[in-house]
C-alpha cells in the first residue's frame, strides 16, 4: 500500500462508522419508544377502550312512530348523544340510525342500565301548567295516560309522588323551549334544578305567576304544575310575598323531593332539560344486555390464542433463521408495542376503540 493510500483509508472508513452509529441510535430509539411506551401504558393503567362485545353493557333498539321525518330522527340521535356524553360513565357509545324509523344505541361498560335507558328514552317534554283543582273543589278524577298528554290542552295528570293525588291542570303557559339553561343545585335544604328562561319565557312565567298570586293562600289555583313527559313532578304554590302586580321573574326552581338519591335525580333531570326534548316519542323495541363476564372471557380467550400463536411463530423463525429470525421477532415486538400504546392513548384521549 502506498503512502497516499495509507493516508486516505481512515477517511474512507469514517462515513461507514457514522452510518453504523446512526443505525444503532435509531434502533435504540425505536426500542425505547416501543417497549418504553408499552411499559408507561401498563404502569399508568391506560388501556384500550373496549366495545360492547368485550366490555359488556346494554344495546337497545328504539322505534319512532310511522311518519317520523329523517330530520326528526337525526335530531333525536343528536339529543341522545349529548345526554349520554353528559352521563360520563359510558365508553364510546354508539348511537346511529338503522332503517327508516329505528335508532340503535350501544352503551359499552354502562354500570347503571336503568339510568342510561331513562336518559336516552325520556322524551324530556317539559311544560308549566296552571293548577285548576287538586281535590279541594271536589274529586279530580282519574289521570290520563302520560303518553297521551298534550301540553296545549287541559288534562288530569298523575303525580310522580304516589302520596300526592292527580291534578287537574290547564294548558301550558310555558314549555321546555322557553328554557335557556338548567343547573342542579343544593339550595341549603334540598336538591333542586334551577332554570333560566328566555326573555319571552320569562315574560310568560311572570304573567302566569301574577295570575296565581291573585288567589288566596291555600287555593289550588295559586299553584302551578311542572310537568315532565305527562307526569307532574312538582306543584309549588306561589309564595305569599309575591306581588300580584309583578309576579315572579328571573327564573325558577324545580324541587326534587325525597327520592333515594336526590342529588342523582337532580343531575339526571338537569341533563334531560339542558339538551332539550326529543322531537318524537320513542318506543323501546328491543333491549339486550351483554354480560361483562362473557366479554372478559372472550377477551381472555383471544389474548391466550394471540400470544400462543405469536410464540409459535417466533420459535419457528428463530429455529429456521437463527440470528436473523431473532432480529425479526424483536422488530415485531416493537411494532406490536407501538400499536398497543397508540390504541391506549387514543382510547383515553379521543374515545377510540
Amino acid at each position: 500500500m502506498t503512502s497516499w493510500q495509507e493516508g486516505r483509508a481512515p477517511e474512507a472508513e469514517l462515513p461507514v462508522k457514522n452510518v453504523r452509529r446512526r443505525r444503532i441510535l435509531s434502533m435504540l430509539m425505536m426500542i425505547a419508544l416501543g417497549w418504553g411506551g408499552l411499559a408507561a401504558v401498563v404502569a399508568t393503567g391506560t388501556t384500550p377502550k373496549l366495545g360492547l362485545d368485550l366490555a359488556g353493557g346494554t344495546s337497545v333498539i328504539l322505534r319512532a312512530p310511522a311518519g317520523t321525518s329523517a330530520d326528526q330522527i337525526d335530531q333525536a340521535v343528536n339529543v341522545m348523544r349529548k345526554r349520554i356524553e353528559a352521563l360520563g360513565n359510558v365508553q364510546e357509545p354508539v348511537i346511529q340510525k338503522a332503517g327508516a324509523n329505528n335508532i340503535v344505541v350501544q352503551l359499552p361498560g354502562v354500570t347503571d342500565r336503568e339510568r342510561a335507558l331513562e336518559a336516552i328514552g325520556s322524551t324530556g317534554q317539559l311544560s308549566f301548567r296552571p293548577v285548576i283543582n287538586n281535590g279541594a273543589f271536589g274529586p279530580v278524577g282519574e289521570p290520563i295516560d302520560a303518553s297521551d298528554d298534550d301540553p296545549t290542552e287541559p288534562a288530569i295528570l298523575g303525580n310522580i309522588d304516589p302520596l300526592d293525588g292527580p291534578l287537574e291542570v290547564g294548558a301550558a303557559f310555558a314549555l321546555g323551549g322557553d328554557i335557556t339553561d338548567a343547573t342542579a343545585v343544593f339550595n341549603g335544604f334540598e336538591w333542586a334544578v334551577s332554570l333560566d328562561f328566555t326573555s319571552e319565557g320569562d315574560d310568560k312565567f311572570a304573567a302566569a305567576t301574577r295570575t296565581a298570586a291573585s288567589f288566596p293562600m291555600g287555593d289550588p289555583r295559586r299553584q302551578f304544575a311542572i310537568v315532565l313527559d305527562g307526569t307532574v313532578i312538582s306543584a309549588p304554590q306561589v309564595a305569599a310575598d309575591v306581588d300580584p302586580n309583578t309576579g315572579i321573574s328571573g327564573g325558577a326552581q324545580i324541587t326534587i323531593g325525597q327520592p333515594d338519591d336526590p342529588e342523582q335525580e337532580a343531575r339526571d333531570l338537569e341533563i334531560v332539560l339542558k339538551f332539550g326534548a326529543l322531537p318524537v316519542v320513542l318506543e323501546q323495541e328491543q333491549i339486550k344486555s351483554v354480560s361483562a363476564t362473557l366479554g372478559r372471557d372472550s377477551l381472555n380467550a383471544g389474548l391466550v390464542a394471540g400470544f400462543g400463536g405469536l410464540a409459535l411463530v417466533a420459535l419457528a423463525m428463530v429455529f429456521y433463521y437463527r440470528v436473523l429470525g431473532l432480529v425479526t421477532v424483536v422488530g415485531l415486538s416493537i411494532f406490536g408495542s407501538l400499536v398497543v400504546g397508540s390504541y391506549s392513548v387514543l382510547g383515553a384521549s379521543q374515545g377510540l376503540t
